[in-house]
C-alpha cells in the first residue's frame, strides 16, 4: 500500500474562512446579525423551509416531536403452546384495544413459550382496562395473571 504525504489545500481553506455565517452563533443560543433572539415554536406537521442569503441557500426540515407514554403489562401463566398471534387476538377480542408491541419469550429447547409475555399499550388507561378484564381469565385449566411490568435496570 502506497502512502502519500498530506498537503492541505490552502486556497480552499481561505475560501471557506471568507464565508460569512448567518447571524451570531454561540453555544446554546442563536441570534441574528442585529442580535434579536430567534424563537422556536412547535409545528403541527412536517414542514420544509428554505431561505437564501446572498448566494448561499439554506434548507431545514422541521419535524414535530410528541412524547408518547406507552404502558407495558406482564401476563403470566400463559399456556406453553399458545403463540404470540393467538395471545394478541385473545387480548384484542376480549378488551377491544390496540396492541403496540408483544414480546413472548420462547424456549428453544422444548420449542414452546416460557409462559409469560409483555404487551405494550398506547396508554395507562387502556392497560388498566386490560388488567381488569384479563386478570384471572381462564384458558383451559390455567388462570392468567396480569400485572404492571417493572423495568429491570
Amino acid at each position: 500500500m502506497e502512502t502519500k504525504p498530506f498537503t492541505p489545500n490552502h486556497d480552499n481553506i481561505l475560501q471557506r474562512k471568507s464565508i460569512i455565517p448567518y447571524g451570531n452563533v454561540s453555544l446554546g443560543s442563536i441570534s441574528t446579525k442585529d442580535n434579536t433572539p430567534i424563537s422556536f415554536k412547535p409545528v403541527s406537521a412536517v414542514t420544509q423551509t428554505e431561505a437564501s442569503i446572498g448566494e448561499y441557500k439554506f434548507e431545514a426540515k422541521i419535524f414535530e416531536y410528541t412524547k408518547t407514554e406507552h404502558f407495558t403489562l406482564k401476563i403470566s401463566n400463559i399456556p406453553n403452546d399458545m403463540s404470540r398471534g393467538e395471545l394478541e387476538r385473545l387480548v384484542e377480542s376480549q378488551c377491544h384495544v390496540a396492541i403496540i408491541n408483544t414480546s413472548l419469550p420462547f424456549n428453544r429447547e422444548i420449542n414452546k413459550n416460557k409462559g409469560y409475555a409483555f404487551i405494550t399499550f398506547q396508554s395507562k388507561e387502556k392497560a388498566k382496562m386490560v388488567t381488569k378484564t384479563m386478570d384471572n381469565y381462564q384458558i383451559g385449566c390455567q388462570l392468567l395473571m396480569v400485572e404492571d411490568a417493572r423495568k429491570q435496570f
